[in-house]
């Protein structure tokens, strides 16, 4: 990692610039655990590669609920607070969105909200993961339960999007309010209680809006799936408020995702401004050739020493990512430096300021005469 003994970093560039167009790309997946940290690391590199800002994940297997960093993604989870790897629920942004995130509710392992600053108001991404076929229908009710829950945080006006794995089928055919007419296969009993929520809450199932060949429109394989016997079905969705249905411009799969799973990557491009980062405060200068006064270098020195000497004696008995403990050993280096070592603000010339100061004085006076010329 670069130094930031510079003083500091520039907060907005123009990569940072484009992040903040009017359409973004946000998808959802089920990657079949992430248990394996090397699997979040391909799932960063997969929505750099697709453009893709805001990725809903499904069945993450993480332990416990916060906030972790990826390559240049943060990423947000909500899984068990057992020891038991299961289910779970995650959404990763790109680093230079991170302003824009005003609440996080991590409600459940398989419901979380993550809430983003938009000009229209807010942007509310909900990721959920649905319990299998296998699993009794109370875990289903229990699930939209914890939706409806998390929907009272939320505003009618505000941009509401419900993502993930929700293993119903849709089926195709249908084209009103809710449903388009370009879904997959054969409604089940899963699906009309999909089909129900999205009536009670206003919400149109966007990836049965777009016409696409049908190797774009299946999110998942089954194990059973050989060339005799095709098993493909659509089991992910991403949900929008029915009032924003027409900023959803596309949605699509995309095959050959680099993460193995048996579902598919889907992809809506939604028109959604996000809001820039506000200027912040100019970090105070270092000055290193402060280093020669001796009495300063040996406080300098002594506080670092100190620092890094907590950090050890902790290290211990937490457990700490790799971000995170260079994060820790940066800030135990910069503080004494910022303390120390900062450059003073330069005084202005009082001469400059006197020369300011008669020229508006002149500008005054002249114009004071005019308008005294003016009234005789």
């Amino acid at each position: 990692p670069q130094s930031d003994l510079r003083g500091g970093t520039v907060l907005m560039d123009a990569k940072r610039l484009n992040l903040l167009k009017s359409n973004i790309r946000i998808g959802t997946w089920n990657v079949n655990s992430m248990f394996d940290l090397s699997k979040a690391h391909n799932v960063a590199l997969e929505m750099t590669r697709l453009d893709i800002k805001i990725m809903g994940i499904s069945d993450t297997r993480w332990i416990g609920s916060g906030q972790s960093t990826v390559q240049d993604k943060v990423i947000y989870f909500s899984g068990n607070n057992n020891s038991r790897h299961e289910y779970g629920v995650a959404v990763m942004i790109d680093e230079a969105l991170k302003h824009t995130v005003k609440n996080f509710i991590p409600l459940s392992p398989r419901v979380m909200l993550i809430q983003l600053e938009a000009y229209c108001g807010t942007l509310n991404i909900i990721q959920v993961y649905a319990p299998t076929k296998d699993k009794p229908d109370e875990e289903v009710e229990e699930m939209y339960k914890d939706i409806q829950n998390i929907l009272k945080v939320t505003k009618n006006q505000d941009v509401t999007i419900v993502m993930g794995d929700l293993n119903a089928k849709i089926g195709a055919g249908q084209n009103d309010e809710w449903v388009g007419k370009y879904g997959l296969g054969e409604r089940n009993e899963r699906g009309d209680r999909l089909y129900e929520f999205c009536q009670e809450n206003s919400m149109v199932i966007t990836n049965t809006l777009f016409q696409h060949h049908k190797r774009r429109l299946y999110t998942w394989t089954s194990p059973k799936h050989k060339p005799s016997c095709i098993i493909r079905n659509q089991i992910d969705f991403i949900l929008i408020k029915q009032r924003y249905r027409n900023a959803v411009t596309n949605v699509k799969t995309y095959p050959g995702a680099g993460v193995p799973s048996d579902h598919r990557l889907l992809v809506a491009e939604v028109k959604v401004r996000l809001k820039r980062l506000k200027k912040s405060v100019q970090p105070p200068r270092i000055e290193p050739k402060l280093l020669r006064n001796i009495e300063i270098k040996g406080d300098v020195f002594q506080a670092i020493n100190e620092n890094l000497k907590k950090l050890k004696d902790t290290s211990h008995t937490h457990e700490i990512n790799p971000n995170q403990i260079w994060k820790n050993i940066k800030t135990a280096i910069l503080e004494p430096c910022k303390k120390y070592l900062q450059k003073p603000k330069q005084q202005k010339k009082k001469g400059l300021d006197d020369r300011r100061n008669l020229k508006t004085y002149g500008r005054t006076k002249t114009s004071k005469t005019n308008r005294s010329e003016k009234t005789h």
